[in-house]
């Protein structure tokens, strides 16, 4: 829905949405690794080779939002280069779906089952706290990693 509305929203909006759009990335991303890539890795050691694909394609997610973020919002490309990470999105989630998360049934107990829906119920709230002014997506990367390896 954010991606829908950073492509929709006008001109005045659209960089208010995109920063909006950054921070849940970030906090997003900061939870899977804290509690399901690290998981996969470490219960499923001959499946190491699935997290490795989904972070890669995080970082080169990551670069994107780079370049988006110097070109910014009202750059007349914008649009354009911003298809590219939605198209880039869509594809990671739907690889998580289907290829990493099917590899944590069975293999999970309770607790850890417990400790991934609370991180993942946290991606919200620190997707809407106040940014940093200039606050860039890799700098909210690392704050998000710091919050989560501070709460487990």
């Amino acid at each position: 829905m954010l991606m829908e509305a950073v492509a929709d929203s006008e001109d005045s909006e659209r960089a208010a949405t995109f920063s909006l759009l950054c921070r849940f990335l970030a906090a997003h991303e900061a939870a899977e690794e804290e509690c399901i890539h690290s998981t996969v890795a470490h219960d499923r050691p001959e499946d190491a080779s699935i997290v490795e694909e989904r972070v890669n394609e995080e970082d080169e997610t990551g670069k994107m939002i780079a370049n988006l973020e110097r070109l910014g919002t009202d750059a007349t490309d914008f649009l354009t280069v911003f298809d590219q990470l939605r198209a880039a999105v869509v594809a990671h989630a739907e690889a998580e779906e289907h290829q990493e998360l099917p590899k944590l049934e069975g293999a999970v107990d309770e607790t850890q089952l417990a400790r991934m829906q609370h991180a993942l119920s946290r991606v919200q709230g620190l997707a809407v706290r106040d940014a940093r002014p200039g606050e860039t997506f890799s700098e909210r990367l690392q704050a998000d990693r710091v919050e989560f390896k501070l709460s487990s």
